[in-house]
């Protein structure tokens, strides 16, 4: 595939902290919530890849930009909780 993304660690911590505070913050069941939270993560996912093959993002143009990406995800994780 060629395109290294490292920002699906911080996607699965996202969707994590999401999942909880949905099912405790919003009284929704957690299995709900995953049940909501998982397709949109994977058309996140999906469509960051489509981007990178549609501007043929090479290999180390992916990490910059995963990584740079990663590293929002987890600053907005810690921000938030």
């Amino acid at each position: 595939l060629r395109t290294i993304n490292l920002t699906h660690l911080a996607f699965v911590f996202l969707a994590a902290y999401l999942t909880y505070g949905f099912s405790h913050g919003g009284q929704l069941s957690p299995f709900l919530a995953m049940l909501l939270l998982v397709p949109c993560f994977f058309v996140l996912g999906a469509a960051l890849h489509w981007l990178f093959d549609r501007f043929e993002v090479d290999e180390f143009g992916s990490v910059l930009a995963t990584f740079g990406m990663m590293v929002i995800v987890e600053s907005i994780i810690q921000g938030i909780w």
